[in-house]
């Protein structure tokens, strides 16, 4: 997956390994704690189908991500997932108007 700055599988990876409740500490692809940076995954829904789209990222998705919706009566159907990691694989085409994309961010405070 390719997301607008160019960022690929390949060079922004996934954000580590292990958990919060205990076992190795996690660590972002630049090396940071986990928490100082975190992975937006973003897809826009193909017409009709966001409540299919939440329903399989959800399966996708451990419960640590931050799964966010466009508002009901929005036209541009979107769903964020914040922390996705590891990240979604690509949904089944139907689902989706175009590709996803991921960014990663740094936290300032």
């Amino acid at each position: 997956m390719t997301g607008p700055a160019g960022d690929s599988p390949a060079d922004s990876g996934p954000a580590g390994s292990g958990s919060s409740r205990g076992g190795p500490a996690r660590t972002s692809p630049a090396g940071l704690p986990a928490g100082s940076r975190v992975r937006m995954w973003e897809v826009r829904a193909a017409p009709g189908r966001l409540e299919d789209l939440v329903r399989w990222v959800l399966a996708q998705q451990p419960a640590a991500g931050q799964v966010y919706r466009s508002p009901p009566g929005d036209p541009d159907e979107r769903l964020v997932v914040l922390d996705a990691s590891p990240e979604p694989p690509q949904p089944p085409p139907e689902l989706t108007a175009c590709p996803p994309h991921a960014w990663w961010f740094d936290r300032v405070r």
